[in-house]
C-alpha cells in the first residue's frame, strides 16, 4: 500500500509455489552446478525467461543431481512454445491463427471460479535501463506468469491500463513490449489495452487531434486480429474499444476509454453500454481524473450505467488505492487504481471471482519476486451479484424521486439520449430534454418529460440535452411548512428564511467532511474530486463554514453538496437596507472553463464557469449562487475559467 498508514506487507509464494519455501529459503548448496548457475542468474535479476518466475532447478533428488531441470514445458496445450521463443517480429505472424484456435475455450471460461488479470503501467520496464528499478525481464516474467497460470487460475481476461511505453515514437520500446504481449496474445485470452499519457504522440499537446497516432500505428495490427473485439472508436482507430468475454455463464464487457476522453468518445461508450445492458462492465481508463481537464466527470458518468461494476486505472505513483462509489440505483462500483512502476517491483493485480459465493478476492503479486503484497489496499474482498442482470430494472427506483416535488427536477439521468425536444412544466418553465432511447418512435411521448407537456421529439442530436430529463413539480401542492421554531419573544418579527439546499450532484466525490451553515445546521458533503488538495476548501460547501476534508469514502456524502441559505433577521434589514454587493471571484478548485452567464437579482450579469460536471445539469451546472443561470456552454473560455458569483439578496 501507499503511505505510512498502509505499510507494505509481502507474503512469499502462492499455493502453487508450495514446497519451494520462498526465495529466502532457497538452499543453493543442494542444487547441482548447471542448475545452480541458472538459479543464481535468476535471483540476480537476469532475464532467463522462466515461466511464472519459478526456480530453474525445480527438483533435486540428491546433491549434484537435478531431476527436473530448467522449465518443464508442460504448460498450456494452447501455447506454441517454439513460437514463443522466436523473435517478436516473427512471432506475430502466426498469432491470429493461435488466438482463433483457442478463442472458444478462453472466451467462454467455465467453472466455479475465474480470474481477471490487471497489468499496470509497463513503461519503465520496456525501457530496460533500470530506471526506478524496473527491467524488461520483469515484464517478461509477468507475461510468462499469465501463460503458466491461464488454467490454474482460470484466467478469463487480461486488462492493460495504459502507459504501455515511455515514449510512443520509439519503435524499440514497442518491440520490447511485444516480447511480453505476444505471449499473452498467443494464449487466446480476451484482452483490453488503453493508451496512457506516455502513449501520446506528444505529451506537450495532450488534446491534439493526432494525439494517438503513434499508439494506433503500433497497436492497430494487434487490435485487428483481436477476435474478442466488438467495437472501436473512432472508426479505424483503437483508443476506445469494447471487448467481450464470458466466464462461468456470466457475460462481461471491458469498455476501454481513452485518457481525457472527448464527449464523443464518452457518448460512444454509453451507446455500447446501453446496447448490451445485460453484460457486466469493467471500465478501463488510464486515469479517471484526467477527464476533468475536459470538464468530464468519468466517475459521475459511470453512475448512470447500471451494468458497470468496476472502474480500473493506473498512472499514479501513489501505487494503489480502492474505494466504493454508488450508481444511481445505490449499488456499488469498485473504483481501483494500481500502478507499481515507480517502486520497481513489478507487481500486478488480479481478481478471482467465486461464483457460488458471490465474492471477488483481490490479490497483488509480483511474478519476478514471487511475493504477494497483503495490506488492505493490495488484498481485499468485495461482494458481487452473480445473478442475471436481465432481472434488474434499468430505470431508477421510485425511491430516488422525492415525492411530492415542490420544484421542477431537471437532471442528467440514465437511458436518456441526445435526440429530443422541449418539455413545458405546469409553472410555465421549459426544459430541453432527451429522448428515451426509442428513436422518437412515440412522438412527444418519447421525451424524458415527466409531469409536463412534451413538444415535438426531434431526431437530431443536441449535446445540451444529451441525457437530460425533467420531473415537473405537481401544480397546486401546498408549500411545506418549516419546522416549528422554539418559542421566543421575537418570533413574530423574524423574517422568513430560505432553506439550505442539500442535494446530490455530479462532480462531487465520496471523500469529504462537514459543512456548517449560518443557521447552525451541519451537512456531510463530498469533496470536489481534487483529493482534498485544498483542505477545507475542497468540500462542496457553499455559503457555510467547511470543516476538515477527510480522505475516506463515506457513502452518505458521496456526491452530496450543500448551498447554505443566508440567515435573515430584522437587524439585517435595518442595517443593510440596500443589500450586500454581488461577490464575483476566482476560486482555486471546483469550477471549470465551460460555463455561461448568471444574472443576479439586481440585473448584473456575470460570466461564470461550470461545476466540473460536464454541464450535466444544464443551467444548474453553472457556478451561479443566488442568481438566474443561463445556458451551460461546453466551450472553454479563459475569462470564466474558475469564476463564480454569489449574488446579493435584494431588499424586500
Amino acid at each position: 500500500g501507499s503511505g505510512p498508514s498502509q505499510p507494505r506487507t509481502w507474503a512469499s509464494l502462492h499455493p502453487w509455489d508450495e514446497g519451494f519455501g520462498g526465495l529466502e529459503a532457497v538452499n543453493t548448496g543442494s542444487i547441482p552446478m548447471p542448475c545452480h548457475l541458472l538459479s543464481f542468474a535468476l535471483l540476480g535479476n537476469a532475464a532467463v525467461g522462466a515461466v511464472g518466475g519459478q526456480l530453474p532447478c525445480v527438483e533435486a533428488t540428491s546433491p549434484g543431481v537435478c531431476s527436473r531441470p530448467l522449465m518443464t514445458q508442460g504448460g498450456s496445450a494452447s501455447v506454441d512454445w517454439s513460437l514463443l521463443q522466436q523473435k517478436s517480429s516473427v512471432q506475430r505472424g502466426r498469432l491470429a491463427e493461435d488466438a482463433a484456435s483457442t478463442k472458444a475455450a478462453a472466451s467462454s471460461t467455465a467453472g466455479e471460479h475465474f480470474t481477471v488479470v490487471i497489468i499496470p503501467d509497463t513503461q519503465f520496464m520496456v525501457m530496460d535501463n533500470g530506471y526506478s528499478g524496473a527491467w524488461l525481464h520483469e515484464w517478461i516474467s509477468q507475461a510468462d506468469w499469465i501463460v503458466e497460470q491461464q488454467h490454474a487460475l482460470n484466467i478469463a481476461a487480461v486488462i492493460h491500463v495504459g502507459d504501455v511505453v515511455e515514449e510512443a515514437h520509439r519503435p524499440w520500446e514497442w518491440d520490447n513490449f511485444f516480447k511480453g504481449w505476444d505471449k499473452v496474445e498467443a494464449t487466446g485470452i480476451p484482452w483490453s489495452v488503453v493508451p496512457g499519457n506516455h502513449d501520446l504522440t506528444s505529451m506537450a499537446q495532450p488534446f491534439a487531434s493526432n494525439r494517438w497516432d503513434d499508439y494506433n500505428r503500433f497497436m492497430e495490427p494487434v487490435f485487428r486480429r483481436n477476435p474478442n473485439l466488438h467495437g472501436n472508436f473512432p472508426p479505424g482507430k483503437y483508443e476506445n474499444s469494447v471487448v467481450f468475454f464470458d466466464a462461468s455463464g456470466i457475460e462481461f464487457m471491458v469498455v476501454g476509454i481513452e485518457l481525457g476522453p472527448t464527449q464523443e468518445s464518452l457518448d460512444w461508450a454509453s451507446s455500447q453500454l446501453n446496447q448490451y445492458p445485460n453484460r457486466r462492465a469493467i471500465i478501463n481508463n488510464h486515469f479517471v481524473l484526467w477527464g476533468a481537464e475536459r470538464g468530464i466527470d468519468i466517475a459521475g458518468w459511470a453512475k448512470r450505467h447500471r451494468n458497470i461494476f468496476m472502474i480500473h486505472q493506473g498512472h499514479d505513483c501513489a501505487r494503489e488505492w480502492n474505494r466504493v462509489i454508488h450508481n444511481n440505483w445505490g449499488e456499488p462500483i469498485q473504483e481501483v487504481l494500481a500502478d507499481y512502476q515507480c517502486s520497481g517491483d513489478a507487481f500486478l493485480r488480479y481478481y478471482t471471482f467465486h461464483v457460488t459465493e458471490h465474492r471477488v478476492d483481490a490479490f497483488t503479486y509480483s511474478p519476478s519476486l514471487r511475493v504477494f503484497e497483503t495490506d488492505p489496499n493490495s488484498q481485499w474482498s468485495f461482494d458481487f451479484n452473480m445473478g442475471d442482470l436481465r432481472a434488474l430494472p434499468t430505470t431508477l427506483p421510485a425511491s430516488t424521486t422525492v415525492i411530492p416535488l415542490v420544484e421542477n427536477y431537471y437532471r442528467e439521468a440514465p437511458r436518456v439520449g441526445g435526440w429530443g425536444g422541449w418539455c413545458t412544466c405546469p409553472d410555465g418553465q421549459r426544459y430541453n430534454v432527451g429522448d428515451n432511447y426509442d428513436g422518437c418512435a412515440n412522438g412527444p411521448a418519447s421525451l424524458a418529460c415527466e409531469g409536463g407537456a412534451p413538444g415535438e421529439c426531434v431526431k437530431e442530436h443536441d449535446s445540451t440535452r444529451q441525457g437530460m430529463k425533467v420531473t415537473c413539480a405537481t401544480a397546486g401542492l401546498p408549500t411545506p411548512q418549516p419546522e416549528q421554531a422554539p418559542p421566543s419573544s421575537s418570533t413574530s418579527t423574524e423574517a422568513p428564511r430560505v432553506e439550505n439546499d442539500y442535494r446530490e450532484v455530479a462532480g462531487v466525490g465520496g471523500w469529504g467532511g462537514w459543512c456548517t451553515c449560518p443557521d447552525g445546521q451541519r451537512y456531510n458533503v463530498g469533496d470536489l474530486f481534487d483529493g482534498c488538495a485544498n483542505g477545507p476548501q475542497s468540500l462542496a460547501c457553499y455559503g457555510g463554514t467547511p470543516g476538515e476534508c477527510v480522505k475516506k469514502v463515506e457513502t452518505s456524502r458521496d456526491g452530496m453538496r450543500v448551498t447554505c441559505a443566508k440567515a435573515a433577521s430584522p437587524s439585517d434589514e435595518a442595517d443593510e437596507p440596500s443589500g450586500q454587493e454581488n461577490v464575483y471571484e476566482h476560486v482555486s478548485s471546483g469550477v471549470g472553463g465551460w460555463g455561461g452567464w448568471c444574472t443576479c437579482p439586481d440585473g448584473q450579469r456575470y460570466n461564470v464557469g461550470d461545476l466540473f460536471d460536464g454541464c450535466a445539469n444544464g443551467p444548474q451546472s453553472l457556478a451561479c449562487y443566488g442568481g438566474t443561470p443561463g445556458e451551460c456552454v461546453k466551450v472553454v473560455e479563459a475569462s470564466r475559467d474558475g469564476m463564480k458569483v454569489t449574488c446579493a439578496e435584494m431588499p424586500s
